[in-house]
């Protein structure tokens, strides 16, 4: 499960990992890593769509507080599912099946190039 959450600087995007694979950054907010698909949560709508499996990218679960000590981050770490938040721009360079690998031990969100 990916949380992610409004952030004022850049995306920080590193292409020098070996292939053609995006890396986006983040702030860890619960370790462990996993691969999977995307979805895209930009209404409460979109929640229907989630499926067993999937890494949510949102901007917020709760406005009440961001990073990892916002009330997502701290639920993510009780229930032991990996987790990046503040990954700046993710709703918007993160589309819906993407496959991503999180790394929600270092901050690190691999998208993978799309197979054509």
């Amino acid at each position: 499960m990916s949380i992610t959450a409004p952030n004022l600087r850049a995306p920080a995007r590193d292409r020098a990992i070996g292939d053609d694979r995006l890396r986006l950054r983040g702030t860890p907010a619960s370790s462990g890593a996993y691969f999977g698909r995307a979805r895209v949560v930009l209404t409460t709508a979109d929640l229907e769509a989630i499926r067993p499996g999937d890494i949510v990218v949102a901007r917020a679960l709760t406005p009440d507080l961001v990073g990892a000590l916002s009330n997502g981050a701290i639920l993510a770490r009780e229930l032991g599912l990996p987790t990046v938040v503040g990954v700046a721009g993710a709703t918007r360079l993160l589309a819906t099946s993407d496959e991503l690998l999180l790394d929600g031990g270092t901050g690190a969100v691999d998208r993978f190039p799309r197979r054509g």
